[in-house]
């Protein structure tokens, strides 16, 4: 009976060890899911998932005035389960997506709107997540058309709502 009670309570320690055991990170290269700033912090991005009128999770990339919290428009709006974070240049009010698909998108701040960059180049000092085969956004590339209460709008021609400083 000993040997049993004690058998019993080494199966115990090993489940409730292996019960407490944290899911591997991930990692997204130099690419995040959380908030970050612009290289010299004017700007931040937020990310919103959220389920649309379709019911389908979607990920909406926000950037913010930093200092007065006034958002310009969604950018784009992907799928939730193909986004794969955004990193900022660090130079230029450059930013990138990355989907876990390999396509990879530059919005840049030209004219006082976001575009689709299609021509951008992706910096060396930018590294993407393991394992993806990256390509560049097809020429032709579209958001996610969704129907929600949150701001959607088409990706290459995002207007700003603020004036320039």
């Amino acid at each position: 009976m000993k040997k049993f009670i004690c058998l019993l309570l080494v199966l115990s320690v090993v489940l409730l060890c292996g019960c407490g055991a944290q899911e591997e990170p991930v990692d997204y290269g130099s690419f995040t899911m959380d908030k970050s700033y612009s290289h010299d912090e004017k700007y931040c991005i937020r990310l919103e998932t959220f389920v649309n009128n379709e019911g389908e999770k979607v990920t909406s990339v926000d950037v913010y005035n930093a200092d007065t919290e006034i958002i310009v428009p969604a950018l784009n709006v992907f799928s939730a389960d193909e986004f794969y974070g955004y990193c900022w240049e660090k130079d230029e009010y450059n930013f990138w997506v990355q989907l876990n698909t390999g396509e990879i998108r530059c919005y840049s701040y030209i004219d006082l709107t976001w575009k689709l960059n299609e021509n951008a180049e992706l910096p060396d000092y930018i590294k993407t997540a393991p394992g993806l085969k990256i390509t560049k956004a097809p020429t032709t590339a579209t958001p996610t058309t969704t129907t929600t209460d949150a701001p959607s709008t088409d990706a290459s021609t995002t207007q700003v709502t603020e004036k320039a400083s």
